[in-house]
């Protein structure tokens, strides 16, 4: 079996620019959601959200959108992050596989408003970009990937799908690197669609806890470069970790809600487990989709009780979406770099406002930062739909060099 490595990672999110504000931002334990400043909230129930610090591109037309501006950053970091040179070797060899919930809703939004201002003068150019996979055509011909190039709408699993899906085409020997994750904007449609569902809140998003009432949604980008292990030996790369394996369900029960029991989640986890090669007990952290929301929070606990048992109290479980929170597509994406990143810090950020425990999600939920070697941990993303995709991530513990030759230890800090 390929082995499939995480050598690049890129961020945009709600605590800044840069993959280290993302992750000194989610082990500070701060709440990054505030006043929405993008659109008029007043004929709205909910105004809370998480933005993206500085207005960007706002108004500058489609060729200079925020999803690209987001998108481009988070992918250029992740490379100069992997140190991989461009153009690579063999551009056959290079994927870019993307998730999003709506990928080009400013662009759309942008032209609509265009035509209504009287300008009808769409070239064609702007209309290509309405093309909902353009966004991931754009960094293929920017940085020179002619492998397979898509984009994965799977709901609040898309970016997770993304990337389960980029490794495994790396497993099959379809490609040799992926730039893979996922971008999402926030924007008043989206935030008004959830806002009639009642599952956002205007106060803390506190997931797991007895008190919980919903989320506030979040926007950015978040990108992973991943390597053939063999590929990234041959350069000399630095590596995060390893994804080990990846599972999808579908609840086949209803378009909105989780089921119940959380059947289709549990299937989900499982089969990444066995996709993995590894035992329910090897998992020592699950970073849980945990919306915040009474539903899926009670379905999350069930379907890790019904898949790890006794041992499912044992696991430090957290979620990151009361920090920056639900980014939609790109959420999953957010999520695989926090649990990467835990792995490879030997640390655990918090669940941020978890202060009150509900008997009805009685498992390890971790409302502290806490220190922990850990080997291996699971990244749950359970969408509208029920879709349901997981990750298994394996660590790499750091030293000098391996066995095998290749490097690992204290990566550079990018400026």
């Amino acid at each position: 079996m390929r082995l499939v490595a995480v050598t690049g990672i890129g961020v945009v999110s709600p605590m800044g620019w840069g993959k280290d504000v993302f992750w000194n931002g989610l082990i500070k334990g701060r709440d990054f959601g505030g006043q929405v400043t993008y659109f008029d909230t007043t004929r709205h129930r909910y105004q809370k959200a998480a933005e993206v610090p500085g207005k960007v591109g706002a108004n500058d037309g489609p060729h200079y959108s925020r999803m690209r501006r987001f998108t481009e950053f988070a992918a250029r970091e992740a490379i100069e992050d992997s140190q991989l040179e461009l153009p690579i070797s063999c551009p056959q060899a290079g994927a870019v596989i993307l998730g999003s919930l709506l990928p080009n809703v400013q662009i759309i939004d942008f032209l609509r408003n265009k035509r209504n201002s009287g300008n009808n003068n769409r070239g064609n150019s702007s209309l290509g970009l309405t093309v909902a996979s353009s966004f991931a055509h754009e960094l293929a011909r920017e940085f020179g990937f002619c492998g397979p190039c898509m984009i994965i709408c799977t709901a609040c699993a898309s970016s997770t799908n993304a990337i389960g899906h980029a490794a495994s085409l790396i497993r099959q020997g379809r490609c040799e690197i992926a730039l893979c994750g996922g971008a999402d904007l926030l924007t008043e449609a989206i935030h008004a669609g959830f806002g009639v569902l009642h599952t956002l809140t205007n106060g803390p998003c506190r997931p797991f806890d007895h008190t919980r009432e919903g989320f506030f949604l979040g926007e950015g980008a978040a990108i992973l470069v991943l390597e053939e292990m063999e590929y990234a030996k041959s350069r000399g790369a630095s590596i995060y970790g390893f994804i080990a394996g990846y599972g999808l369900s579908n609840d086949a029960y209803h378009l909105s809600a989780p089921h119940p029991e959380g059947e289709g989640a549990a299937k989900a986890i499982s089969a990444a487990l066995v996709d993995a090669g590894i035992r329910a007990d090897d998992v020592g952290y699950i970073n849980a989709h945990g919306t915040g929301t009474t539903l899926n929070d009670a379905a999350e606990t069930k379907a890790i009780k019904k898949v790890f048992g006794e041992h499912a109290r044992l696991i430090p479980v957290s979620s990151n979406k009361s920090a920056f929170g639900h980014a939609q597509g790109a959420t999953g994406a957010f999520e695989a770099v926090a649990t990467i990143l835990s792995l490879y810090h030997s640390h655990i950020p918090p669940t941020v406002n978890f202060e009150h425990p509900d008997p009805a999600c009685d498992l390890d939920i971790v409302s502290r930062p806490r220190n922990a070697r850990l080997g291996f941990a699971l990244s749950n993303s359970f969408a509208f739909g029920g879709a349901n995709a997981v990750l298994v991530f394996k660590a790499v513990f750091r030293r000098e060099t391996s066995d095998d030759g290749i490097r690992f230890g204290n990566r550079r800090r990018l400026t």
